[in-house]
């Protein structure tokens, strides 16, 4: 073996050697496959198994707050106020976890974001109070990482869906949005595919919204090269953009 290859051997064992080998509680490939045809009731039954495993480390808490992120959502208007209450509080015990032991502390805060916002949604006794905590969970996201591709994602929510007269601007959102998309893949690519499509689709959105069909079209069909079962944008809302 010449010495070129036994460089390149050494330096592959040496990178192989600081690569975490893994095998997390989080099912990846179920979890999105069932996002991609809209059965979030998988989701529910796989996160009532992963939360009440024992000795979770911080990458599988990290992971499964990325799902509560979602799965909430989801939810939120349909289930009573104690089913959401239910996952709200097992949400924030993830979340004080990982703040103390000091893991992924920008996604920290956009989840704590995000809660604020659901709780202001469906409890209204606690919507002033959960609004102002919102904005301010979001502001310490980007104060800890600009680069936090979620935060992005978030704060395109807010643009899009907030009425003007509360600082609301579609054509804002798309910026966030499009950065987010940006971000997704150079970061926990597996963990944060059915961020990406959320994303484009919001992404879409904005654009319809803002009087630019032709580039929520592209997108549509752009995001369907990749994910040809997406199954909302492929049979749903790509075809009522096209009417």
């Amino acid at each position: 073996m010449n010495s070129v290859c036994k460089y390149l051997l050494c330096l592959l064992l040496f990178s192989l050697s600081i690569i975490p080998l893994r095998g997390g509680v989080v099912n990846h490939d179920k979890l999105f496959e069932a996002y991609l045809v809209n059965d979030m009731k998988v989701w529910g039954d796989e996160l009532n198994v992963y939360v009440k495993k024992q000795n979770l480390s911080s990458l599988d808490k990290f992971e499964i707050c990325n799902y509560l992120y979602g799965y909430v959502a989801a939810i939120l208007d349909e289930a009573d106020k104690n089913t959401v209450k239910y996952w709200l509080d097992i949400f924030e015990k993830f979340l004080d976890e990982l703040e103390k032991e000091g893991k992924y502390i920008a996604e920290v805060h956009v989840y704590r974001s995000s809660i604020y916002a659901y709780k202001a949604k469906k409890f209204s006794s606690q919507m002033l109070s959960a609004a102002t905590k919102c904005f301010k969970e979001l502001d310490l996201a980007f104060q800890t990482d600009e680069n936090c591709a979620i935060a992005h994602g978030l704060k395109g929510n807010m643009e899009f869906y907030l009425p003007a007269i509360m600082g609301g601007n579609k054509k804002n959102a798309i910026k966030y949005f499009t950065k987010a998309v940006e971000l997704m893949p150079k970061s926990q690519p597996i963990l944060y595919r059915w961020n990406w499509c959320a994303t484009r689709l919001c992404l879409a959105q904005a654009y319809e919204k803002t009087n630019q069909k032709d580039k929520a079209i592209q997108i549509c069909n752009e995001t369907l090269k990749v994910y040809p079962n997406f199954k909302y944008m492929k049979n749903t809302y790509l075809p009522s953009l096209k009417k």
